[in-house]
């Protein structure tokens, strides 16, 4: 019995020493002094890359480091961030025979000054046998009404338009041409759109011109040269949009931010062997160049109505830091410690993968008042209570068991962000069980959308709410999913040729195959885990045969995805402000390596798509966009399933939120999410310290 009486003598010990140190850890919360802002983490954020998706702590660090030259206000419209004006310009130069001709043009057009605003016309130039015009409007029905009011009576010259496309350095071969042409007086104008392509403007007779022309480059065969008569044209037009940079920027080391980085930074998003998802955002640019020391001028192909939705998305690199990067091992060890222009600069990393903070204090509209943020790694459900309690932490991102204890007990106070994350079944319309709309319909009929919401998602998920982003002006009502509706469901299937004798087996065809699929999902994703046991149960429930394919999300997107090597996956999104979706559902992008995943051909919603990009009307916008996403749940590419939010704990009175404001002035008050959520609410929190009236000198 001697370690009875040894645990009766020591047990009153180890009490008091755990006791002790519960105290001491519990004192913390009261004798804190550091008033860093901690946050809670699972794991070590990753590289803070803003050129990548990413979603959670990772986005929230690179949002505070890296801005982006617009940003949304809290009604939801894009405003000046980083960008500080810009303008389109539309610049003509028409022809005429001779100086007397374009003189007596120029006169008519000085003339019609009271009809200038029409065509927001606000320069003419008379240049010899030339005159330039500059508008502000940005689409190309200017002109041709400029031209009826003031030359029908006297039209311009018609030259002739040559196109000369070679595979590179157009621009390089066409002036060793020039070099040694004999027959170049024809040439009027040459435009080069890019490093491939040149326009010629030709007057008079063309002929000798083009003949050595060919000649030159049937000689230059390796540059694989197309010259193509293309007609007619009685002027040039082209688009410019000028975006000038704010002039108090300032990188976190120190260096002003300039036209150059701008330069930089979309040169290497958009180039031909750029890695970047963007690199596709900005089509509509034919090419970029410096046009001040902060300005920059981008010359456009076409009108494209919500380009400043694009630039939105663009963050700025610096270009004294990355311009000599000559490996992706240079551009890794830049993003393991990024320098940007954000409100917090990155100060320290630790052995752990803990990254600290601080706020920049040259930051343009004003330095946080948070000086400092900690991402604590507790991996632990058990650690992130403890350290709730003893107040070692301030800001966690719960997960479903944490959120339910949060509120019961009190321990933390709950936020949810905008609903902006959307999960939903993908169809394979290339396989022949999909291809019908029919059949997509009656398989979203078999299912109960609510009740495999409540099981998958214990009541967090939201019905799924359209197309675009929540509460955006250009975001029409959402239309409801097709209803539960088993009766119709199963008629459907009937009528397909599917019977289905023993109700409780499943749906068979002529030759006795089941109707049966794989669904496909991230095994790592908890939500589509338990979304893909719950539709697995409800359409076996149905008679619909499902074999879960659970697999990790670099195979589900290499092997899968971009293979388009499955019957259905299981995706989520997160919803851009955006109302372009010409890459997820238009004809062209469902080809091999496109981003139609799905396979949808649909010439109305071609039709739609097209009118997203080139109508800026605000009520035609929005009939475009309810009529789009009628038609999506009409055809059922999707199965969509719900929307989530990122939910946020805060220690109870242990945060604030102080904000700038457009006015210069600060607000102070409690953390809330506006319509445009967790990003433009999370630059601003401060950590409270509780005022200790006894650790105060008298």
């Amino acid at each position: 019995m001697f370690w009875l009486r040894l645990l009766s003598l020591f047990a009153p010990v180890g009490v008091l020493s755990a006791a002790l140190w519960l105290v001491g850890q519990a004192r913390q919360l009261v004798y804190r002094t550091d008033s860093d802002l901690v946050i809670a983490v699972r794991q070590a954020p990753g590289p803070v890359n803003p050129l990548m998706p990413s979603t959670g702590v990772s986005r929230e660090i690179a949002d505070l480091i890296f801005d982006r030259l617009l940003r949304l206000d809290d009604e939801l419209e894009l405003r000046p961030h980083l960008a500080d004006a810009w303008t389109y310009r539309h610049r003509a130069t028409v022809y005429f025979d001779s100086p007397e001709a374009a003189a007596a043009a120029y006169n008519r057009v000085d003339n019609l000054k009271s009809r200038w605003t029409e065509w927001s016309l606000v320069e003419c130039v008379h240049d010899r046998d030339l005159i330039h015009l500059v508008s502000t409007e940005p689409r190309a029905v200017w002109l041709p009404a400029l031209r009826q009011a003031a030359w029908s009576d006297a039209p311009p010259a018609t030259l002739s338009w040559v196109r000369l496309t070679v595979r590179e350095a157009v621009e390089q071969s066409f002036g060793d041409f020039l070099s040694g042409a004999l027959e170049k007086g024809p040439i009027r104008h040459i435009r080069y759109r890019d490093d491939r392509i040149a326009d010629i403007h030709l007057a008079g007779d063309a002929a000798p011109f083009l003949k050595e022309l060919r000649l030159y480059y049937e000689s230059n065969r390796a540059l694989d040269p197309v010259i193509e008569e293309k007609g007619g044209v009685s002027w040039t037009a082209e688009l410019d949009f000028e975006l000038t940079l704010r002039d108090d920027v300032r990188w976190h080391d120190g260096q002003p931010v300039t036209a150059d980085d701008l330069l930089f930074t979309f040169a290497e998003i958009t180039g031909s062997r750029s890695p970047w998802p963007l690199r596709g955002a900005f089509h509509f640019v034919e090419r970029l160049e410096k046009a001040g020391p902060h300005t920059v001028r981008a010359r456009c192909r076409e009108y494209y109505a919500p380009a400043l939705e694009r630039w939105a998305k663009l963050p700025l690199l610096p270009a004294h830091r990355l311009a000599g990067a000559a490996s992706g091992a240079d551009w890794d060890a830049f993003f393991a410690r990024p320098v940007g222009t954000g409100p917090y600069k990155f100060e320290e990393i630790s052995v752990a993968g803990e990254i600290t903070l601080a706020a920049h204090p040259a930051y343009f509209r004003g330095a946080p008042k948070q000086g400092r943020v900690r991402y604590r790694v507790f991996a632990d459900p058990a650690d992130r209570r403890l350290a709730l309690r003893l107040g070692l932490m301030d800001v966690y991102q719960p997960d479903e068991a944490e959120r339910r204890w949060a509120v019961s007990t009190g321990a933390a106070r709950v936020i949810e962000d905008v609903t902006r994350y959307q999960s939903f079944v993908a169809w394979n319309l290339d396989r022949p069980l999909f291809r019908e709309a029919a059949m997509r319909r009656a398989l979203a009929q078999a299912l109960d959308d609510r009740t495999v919401r409540a099981g998958a998602a214990r009541g967090q998920a939201e019905p799924w709410d359209g197309l675009f982003f929540p509460g955006a002006w250009f975001a029409s009502p959402p239309v409801g999913m097709p209803e539960h509706d088993p009766a119709t469901a199963d008629s459907a299937l009937r009528d397909a040729g599917w019977t289905r004798s023993d109700p409780a087996g499943y749906w068979r065809d002529g030759s006795g195959r089941s109707l049966a699929f794989t669904l496909a999902y991230d095994a790592a994703d908890a939500l589509h885990v338990e979304l893909a046991a719950a539709l697995l149960g409800a359409w076996r429930q149905a008679g619909v045969e499902v074999r879960l394919e659970p697999i990790d999300w670099a195979t589900l997107v290499s092997q899968r995805l971009a293979t388009r090597d499955f019957d259905a996956l299981l995706l989520g999104w997160e919803l851009d402000f955006t109302r372009d979706q010409w890459a997820v559902w238009h004809s062209s992008e469902a080809g091999p390596g496109g981003s139609n995943f799905c396979g949808l051909r649909d010439a109305e919603i071609d039709g739609l798509l097209t009118q997203l990009r080139t109508t800026e009307d605000r009520a035609a916008v929005k009939a475009a966009t309810e009529a789009l996403q009628r038609r999506i749940i009409d055809l059922q590419p999707c199965l969509f399933l719900c929307g989530t939010g990122r939910a946020v704990a805060f220690r109870p009175e242990a945060v604030r939120q102080s904000r700038p404001q457009a006015d210069g002035e600060w607000t102070d008050g409690p953390v809330s999410i506006g319509r445009a959520g967790l990003p433009a609410a999370r630059p601003w929190w401060v950590r409270s310290v509780p005022e200790l009236p006894f650790l105060t000198r008298p």
